[in-house]
């Protein structure tokens, strides 16, 4: 586009280019000559100078004004017309297409009235390849392709943008997966893990069994270890059989007496790694805050949805005490189409209720 700046020069030239294929003699190159160079040095800076928004408007505008004393002058040639062309141009790409639409008919006006002017004068309105109607035409589809063109390019600018703007959200969505995961797959371990150190204190004296809870926090210190690679790579899927086995020792380490129910069958790998990660997030919540001494896990299918139910039978919580510490929870069941209901009884009367429901049909949003 840089290179059409240069165009406007043939404008001014045309008629002596004319005289020249014709066998006459060259004919004198007039003022106007001088204009077209400025119009195709504006051209050139408004495609390759560091201009943009009202800058370029105007450059279009200037463009447009020498164009009109180069064509008003006397004695300008014919050819000097289809310089309008340019100006036309740059008003297609330097305003929105209705403002644009606006401008080009203003300008082809202006065209065809110095024109007009030239003919009743009776100056000649032909040039090389072109009537004075053809020249009006031309002017007329260069700006009008310059209006499409124009708005073309700010779409493509446009949708350039959304996609940054997509690529960053998929890196933030990316980021809060990586955060949830590691908090759920870190926070039920470094529970057990405390667990094991306030044990392991109380037993000191108890040189064996002392030891026996070291060996545990070096086992879940490794553990620990693992699930942090597994979750840098992405690799980690829970399986609902080993969350309920950890389950069962994290609980029984506590002190609270654990009892499941399982009756939902074979489930889709996503779907089972979503209640598989519910059932963890749940039993640490359980471990951290109810102060429970019994708590039981159901897990049940009809079909068309899976149901996890998690009771316990300690202190109680208020909704709002609750709703913070289940945050991460809610986000990973409704990101999988599901539902998560909790039933916080009285603190006075004690126990709580989780409950998690996706659907079968849903599991491939997990």
């Amino acid at each position: 586009m840089g290179a059409l700046g240069l165009l406007p020069l043939l404008a001014p030239l045309a008629s002596a280019l004319t005289a020249l294929i014709r066998g006459g003699a060259l004919g004198p190159v007039g003022p106007s000559t001088g204009f077209g160079v400025v119009v195709g040095l504006i051209s050139c800076v408004f495609w390759l100078g560091p201009v943009g928004g009202r800058a370029r408007l105007f450059l279009a505008v200037l463009a447009a004004a020498l164009t009109l004393l180069a064509a008003s002058l006397p004695g300008a040639p014919a050819g000097i017309f289809l310089l309008w062309a340019f100006p036309a141009v740059l008003l297609g790409f330097a305003l929105p297409p209705r403002t644009a639409l606006a401008a080009l008919a203003g300008l082809v006006t202006v065209a065809t009235t110095t024109l007009a002017v030239r003919v009743i004068n009776g100056g000649d309105p032909g040039a090389t390849l072109f009537t004075g109607t053809e020249m009006v035409v031309v002017i007329a589809i260069a700006g009008t392709a310059a209006v499409a063109v124009g708005e073309l390019e700010r779409t493509n600018a446009a949708l350039r943008e959304a996609q940054a703007e997509i690529e960053r959200l998929a890196i933030d969505a990316e980021r809060t997966r990586f955060a949830r995961d590691l908090h759920d797959l870190l926070g039920q371990t470094l529970s057990l893990m405390l667990v094991k150190l306030e044990v392991a204190r109380g037993v000191l004296p108890e040189v064996e069994r002392a030891g026996a809870e070291l060996d545990d926090l070096e086992r879940l210190a490794r553990i620990a270890l693992d699930d942090v690679r597994e979750v840098a790579s992405s690799y980690r899927q829970p399986t609902l059989s080993s969350e309920i086995a950890g389950a069962e020792i994290a609980l029984e380490a506590a002190g609270i007496e654990f009892s499941v129910e399982e009756r939902a069958g074979p489930l889709p790998a996503a779907l089972e790694a979503t209640v598989a990660w519910s059932l963890r997030e749940a039993v640490t919540n359980v471990m951290r805050h109810s102060a429970a001494r019994r708590c039981g896990v159901r897990i049940t299918g009809d079909g068309r949805e899976v149901a996890l139910e998690v009771q316990d039978d300690g202190r109680g919580a208020a909704p709002g005490q609750i709703e913070s510490g289940l945050r991460t929870l809610r986000e990973r069941v409704q990101a999988a189409g599901g539902r998560l209901e909790i039933d916080p009884a009285e603190p006075a009367h004690g126990g709580f209720t989780l409950r998690v429901r996706l659907p079968l049909d849903g599991s491939d949003r997990a």
